[in-house]
């Protein structure tokens, strides 16, 4: 008797796709928005962030998704809108995929942020 796993075929496997939400307001104006009071509702994409997302769902290069989950947060949103569009998906929310929230630093500017290990 082996003790190893035979691989299952492959139409019983589940791939997962993670992605980054596009260049963001946020971004844009270096500021960190990790709470949801302010990620919600505000700061989505830039116009930058826009035109990245037209351009990866022009040339996409990965399986064709059959789900699109994202956080709740505006840019996310927006991104997985941008992705779900494109393959006659709806995407849906799931609060759990949520940034980390980064307390007392939320609103600093991103040059702010100590960086330790440089």
């Amino acid at each position: 008797m082996s003790n190893t796993l035979q691989p299952l075929s492959d139409h019983w496997r589940n791939r997962y796709l993670f992605m980054r939400h596009g260049h963001s307001q946020a971004n844009q104006q270096r500021v960190i928005v990790s709470s949801p009071g302010r990620g919600v509702e505000n700061f989505g994409l830039s116009e930058h962030g826009e035109q990245q997302l037209a351009q990866l769902v022009a040339d996409w290069q990965w399986p064709v998704p059959t789900r699109v989950v994202h956080s709740d947060f505006l840019r996310t949103t927006q991104t997985a809108a941008h992705v779900a569009a494109r393959f006659e998906l709806v995407p849906s929310v799931d609060t759990r995929l949520r940034e980390r929230n980064f307390g007392e630093l939320e609103g600093w500017g991103t040059s702010t942020i100590p960086v330790y290990g440089r």
